[in-house]
């Protein structure tokens, strides 16, 4: 099959085979379609003969003038041939080449974002989408949330909004996303539907339906690009954090004044920072900046519907600077630690909070590491922050398995808490660690009673065991395994001496 243009307006034809005779769709002239190669010889040119009964039959040509009429349309010819305008074999009718605007190059084929419904494409699709917020140059991404839901919702209308992260955010909370470079806006989201149906199609297929959706502003162009199902995108965002409700902004929550906040925090001077938008391990929407070179300490997200940090956990040694940056502390964030309070009065208890948590899951297996917060509490009083760690404390701050097992005792003045090889004592009246030791032994889990810790990104929960003991006549005791027991002088938390009681009969 070949093509040619037109020998008339020099509109490309529609491509036939060699020797087919083809009518131009925009001057009906028709054109014989060659076979796209040069002539083999020197076409032949008809030339004027008289006739035979002509008088001047017998006249001669000049030879010079049979050279003019023969050698002059063959070298035209031959030119023509080799300076003809060439079309793609798989050129479609067009309009003709009338003028210098004609060879402006075509930006990318942009389509409505109803198409990516029934898309299979996992390539960048390039979008007509309208209704943006501001311009390309000033483009701001808080702003643009929903018009990029809007968008979502054409690819599938449970689309649920996961993220957005901006880099080349500038002071004033906008992107220049008209030039060409690496600031981009993304905003990804996926369809809890299509993950629903991909995991039942798993157990039957190897096909891998599209089940999630990025969309970039980028270089003065809207693009999405459709990912397929894969397991480790869910794991992904329960470790990022899974976000209770779609997101809510204070109307003055605004990048600029995340920008602002987050100076005040230490965020060093730049030209241009990297900005996220994303639920946090708590289940609320949260602003994070950072920049490219920036080394210091890893500054907590701005909430989006406060426009204020979480407090830290109160520290006498460490006052917050700028209190009016900061949410008051949630003390509701800590649980009791079911089986170990403290008797008197008022009552005490330990109570445990799950600051964050990194895992993996491959099936029923769970691994990683998770950062706990420990308080001595009472009533309605402010409780007592206890300083723990993970190697000289009990109980520890950072658990790498999912399930701890402690045995605790009480009296009027102290708090003893054993777990993982160390006991550690705390007053009750100020929350002072009082002594901390290596202890020796196995603490049985079904001896007391369990807390559940839920890691509600996850989908498990944290098991803490914990085992009532006593103390009396200056000696805590605590349960171990195998009707055993620990005992530990509760002046400095030594061995106690003498015989240890006989444990009861749990019968």
């Amino acid at each position: 099959m070949a093509a040619q243009n037109c020998s008339r307006c020099n509109a490309p034809l529609p491509m036939a085979p060699p020797g087919t005779v083809v009518v131009c769709m925009y001057c009906q002239a028709e054109t014989r379609i060659d076979d796209g190669r040069p002539p083999t010889q020197v076409p032949k040119f008809p030339v004027p003969m008289p006739s035979v009964s002509s008088p001047t039959a017998t006249r001669k040509f000049p030879l010079g003038l049979v050279m003019i009429l023969v050698v002059i349309p063959v070298v035209g010819g031959i030119v023509w041939w080799a300076n003809r305008p060439k079309t793609s074999s798989s050129a479609t009718p067009s309009a003709p080449d009338i003028g210098p605007s004609a060879a402006t190059p075509a930006g990318p084929k942009k389509v409505p974002p109803s198409t990516l419904a029934t898309s299979t494409e996992t390539r960048w699709i390039t979008l007509d989408a309208p209704g943006m917020i501001g311009t390309f140059a000033d483009f701001d991404p808080g702003a643009n949330i929903e018009w990029a839901m809007s968008i979502a919702r054409a690819w599938s209308n449970d689309a649920v909004f996961d993220s957005v992260d901006s880099n080349g955010v500038r002071l004033d909370g906008t992107l220049d996303l008209a030039k060409d470079g690496d600031d981009d806006a993304n905003y990804e989201f996926h369809s809890p539907a299509r993950e629903q149906a991909a995991e039942s199609l798993a157990q039957v297929s190897e096909q891998a339906p599209i089940t999630s959706l990025r969309l970039r502003v980028h270089e003065g162009l809207i693009e999405a690009m459709m990912d397929e199902y894969s397991g480790h995108n869910g794991m992904m965002r329960e470790m990022m954090g899974v976000a209770e409700k779609p997101p809510t902004l204070a109307p003055e929550c605004t990048p600029a004044r995340i920008l602002e906040l987050q100076t005040k925090l230490g965020l060093p001077r730049r030209p241009s920072y990297r900005v996220s938008f994303r639920a946090s391990q708590n289940g609320r929407w949260g602003w994070a900046v950072s920049a490219d070179d920036d080394d210091g300490p890893n500054r907590p997200p701005v909430m989006a519907d406060t426009c204020k940090v979480p407090a830290p956990p109160p520290d006498s040694d460490k006052p917050v600077a700028d209190p009016s940056l900061y949410e008051p502390f949630d003390w509701t964030v800590y649980t009791a630690l079911a089986g170990c309070g403290c008797e008197g009065t008022p009552p005490q208890e330990p109570a445990v909070w799950l600051r964050s948590s990194s895992f993996m899951k491959q099936g029923r297996e769970i691994s990683g590491g998770f950062v706990l917060s420990w308080v001595l509490r009472s009533g309605d009083a402010t409780p007592f922050v206890l300083a723990t760690d993970d190697q000289d404390t009990a109980p520890l701050d950072y658990m790498n398995e999912i399930e701890l097992t402690l045995a605790a005792a009480c009296d009027a003045e102290r708090l003893v808490v054993a777990s993982n090889g160390r006991a550690t004592a705390w007053s009750r009246a100020d929350g002072r660690m009082l002594w901390s030791v290596a202890a020796a032994g196995t603490f049985d889990p079904s001896a007391g009673e369990t807390t559940e810790l839920p890691v509600r990104q996850g989908g498990f929960s944290l098991l803490l065991h914990c085992a009532k003991g006593s103390i009396a006549d200056g000696v805590a005791t605590l349960p171990l395994a195998a009707d055993e027991s620990l005992r530990l002088d509760v002046a400095d938390g030594t061995l106690a001496t003498g015989t240890p009681p006989p444990s009861p009969n749990p019968s």
